[in-house]
């Protein structure tokens, strides 16, 4: 199949994936468990995926990224088995690289923030796809002298979590994926706070609800 070709069938694919978004949309949070306003997000954000290869397809440049002298240095995020191919190639040249192949994310609160812009920040970066993705914070560090401030300004938006099913329009936080993952967070709990921190807020299997429920949570002084 020509270059040509496998970018007519991607943008074809873009356009059925708008044109079922809805359908889609309550696929994604019937497996994944987030909400339909962010699974609707999530499809039409993977639409522009299909759009942009569609577009690059055609350019078959990119292996001379690695090789070619004018290229002095190569930056990529992404999986260890690329990035292990990246330095490979880029290493016939002497090039520079810059590879992240999964780093813990850190999010750094500094004491000349906007607390209400930090802390919805963390409610993006940490709790979207019920932190389930790669990119999503895994730890905080608050600088000492806004500490109790931010803590306690975070906290009182985490209390406004609904957890419940993600096709309840008015929910913000539905279950994890299956068992082993409520057990994985709840591990992660008990480590930290055998270890010294302290949990104080959420945390909570919810077997009630049905599913594989655990509240969010939120921990301090972890070490």
């Amino acid at each position: 199949m020509s270059e040509y070709e496998r970018s007519v069938l991607l943008y074809r694919f873009a356009e059925l994936v708008y044109a079922n978004s809805k359908d889609l949309a309550d696929i994604l949070t019937m497996e994944n468990g987030k909400t339909l306003a962010e699974a609707q997000t999530e499809v039409e954000y993977a639409a522009t995926f299909l759009i942009w290869f569609a577009e690059e397809v055609i350019c078959s440049y990119v292996a001379e990224l690695y090789t070619h002298p004018l290229v002095r240095k190569v930056s990529f995020t992404g999986s260890t088995t690329v990035g292990k191919s990246i330095a490979e190639k880029a290493a016939g040249t002497m090039k520079k690289i810059s590879i992240e192949l999964g780093g813990n994310a850190l999010y750094i609160v500094f004491n000349d923030c906007d607390i209400d812009k930090a802390t919805d920040g963390v409610l993006a970066c940490k709790f979207r796809c019920l932190g389930l993705t790669c990119g999503c914070a895994k730890r905080l560090l608050v600088q000492r002298d806004v500490h109790d401030t931010f803590i306690t300004a975070l906290l009182r938006k985490m209390r406004g979590f609904k957890v419940g099913s993600g096709m309840d329009p008015t929910g913000t936080y539905g279950p994890l994926v299956n068992r082993a993952a409520v057990e994985k967070v709840r591990g992660h709990i008990n480590d930290a706070t055998y270890t010294g921190a302290k949990l104080i807020f959420g945390g909570t299997v919810r077997d009630d609800l049905g599913g594989y429920f655990i509240e969010p949570a939120l921990l301090t002084g972890a070490t």
